[in-house]
């Protein structure tokens, strides 16, 4: 309510949001930790610094909660340069990404597809296997797989044809 403001009701106040959400996260709410650690992740000008640690701490800790979108955003930051965490740590965003990729959770689907299409991250470039996934998160109505493959398309000439019949395997359960 204070982040976003309601007019003419509340208004927008940044600060007093911040520190709401800091007493839910401190109290171990799943969901507050969750977006206090994607503010820490963006920071906020004057609200509060970017800080990759405690954003990583609070998405570690929702996360362990079962957020899914924690565990998502915390693969995410997996992919990520941090020494001081001792990042990157490709083989545990991968296993994330698939484990959610199997819940049929599309970010972690359309991450997925984009490594395997790409060969992202020491992984084998496996066309096929990122077209499937791309597909499945794009047909599950994910935006940024919608775009992906409609640039694949346009720019490649990549026929998905072969990949749309009815028999191609499927991720969703």
């Amino acid at each position: 309510m204070y982040y976003w403001g309601i007019p003419d009701v509340v208004d927008q106040d940044r600060l007093k949001a911040f520190r709401r959400f800091t007493l839910a996260a401190k109290q171990g709410h799943a969901a507050a930790q969750a977006f206090l650690a994607t503010l820490y992740d963006k920071g906020i000008p004057g609200v509060v610094y970017r800080d990759k640690q405690k954003a990583f701490e609070l998405y570690s800790s929702a996360a362990e909660q079962g957020d899914t979108s924690a565990r998502h955003e915390r693969a995410k930051m997996c992919c990520q340069d941090i020494p001081e965490l001792n990042l990157p740590n490709y083989a545990e965003a991968i296993g994330v990404y698939d484990e959610l990729s199997r819940d049929n959770y599309t970010p972690s689907m359309y991450e997925l597809g984009r490594i395997h299409y790409e060969g992202l991250y020491g992984e084998d470039k496996d066309v096929r296997q990122g077209l499937i996934l791309l597909t499945n998160a794009a047909e599950l109505g994910n935006s940024d797989a919608q775009y992906m493959l409609a640039t694949i398309l346009t720019n490649e000439g990549l026929s998905l044809i072969h990949i749309s019949e009815p028999t191609r395997p499927r991720l969703i359960s």
